[in-house]
């Protein structure tokens, strides 16, 4: 009985993590891709767009509040605090304007870059107190190619 309780406990949980994986790769997500390291030198100036949520970097996760994500009209950069990184995990991840054709909505509140070669489509950021839409607006004013939805 006690071991029926316990199938019946971890199933269900289990089962939302595998819907949730399938959903993310129907909408371009692919975990296996490694984003590239620091491909441009341009810097982020202090007054830019930024927002607080959670990523995942390919195969990493950083659960909200534990990425930070800072875009102008060259850069997006999300940074992932001390706590939100793990053994490996790429502390921050620079995504270059030139190289994404769209900027696709996740689910309520998170966005994902895509490229035409792949290298980016295991980037996506969750935002915090920002509702995609809202988030979607700020990088279309910034000149990024979002896509309606």
């Amino acid at each position: 009985m006690g071991s029926l309780w316990l199938l019946a406990f971890l199933i269900p949980p289990a089962a939302a993590v595998v819907w949730g994986e399938r959903q993310l790769a129907r909408a371009g997500y692919r975990r296996t891709v490694r984003p590239p390291r620091d491909p441009v030198a341009h810097e982020i100036l202090p007054g830019a767009f930024a927002c607080r949520g959670g990523a995942r970097l390919g195969r990493w996760r950083a659960p909200f509040p534990f990425a930070t994500l800072r875009v102008d009209g060259e850069l997006a950069q999300i940074d992932l605090s001390p706590l939100g990184s793990w053994m490996g995990t790429p502390r921050s991840v620079r995504v270059p304007r030139r190289e994404i054709v769209a900027v696709r909505r996740i689910g309520r509140s998170g966005v994902r870059f895509a490229s035409a070669d792949g290298a980016w489509d295991g980037v996506i950021f969750w935002a915090g107190g920002y509702e995609a839409p809202r988030l979607c607006g700020e990088l279309r004013s910034l000149g990024w190619a979002v896509e309606p939805g």
